[in-house]
């Protein structure tokens, strides 16, 4: 089952505007945005493979992936999130959808 993503602003953005580009391996991100720079610092292949697996970014070559800043790539990936607008469950962690068919997706905690 599959819900719509029904949240307040804080669910997609963190505090800061570029995202907790400080957040530890061992946090759990509390927003999507951090959620996204999480799996890009610390669980970069997955993150990687991901990108390529995305429909969204098949017209784009591998290279140019890589070459956009992580802000930038973040702030693409979150209007996909919003895009998309689904995840599996409502309660905590939130697994938000990537992709339509749920294949990748990110996790969101509550604290």
């Amino acid at each position: 089952m599959s819900y719509q993503l029904s949240f307040t602003p804080d669910f997609f953005y963190s505090e800061e505007e570029y995202g907790n580009l400080e957040i530890a391996e061992n946090e759990h991100p509390t927003n999507c945005m951090d959620a996204l720079i999480h799996l890009f610092k610390y669980r970069r292949k997955e993150f990687e493979e991901m990108l390529s697996e995305l429909s969204y970014f098949h017209e784009l070559d591998f290279i140019q992936v890589h070459g956009i800043m992580p802000e930038c790539l973040m702030h693409e990936l979150l209007d996909l999130v919003k895009e998309v607008n689904t995840c599996s469950n409502l309660n905590s962690p939130v697994e938000v959808w990537l992709d339509p068919e749920g294949y990748n997706t990110i996790k969101v905690y509550d604290e």
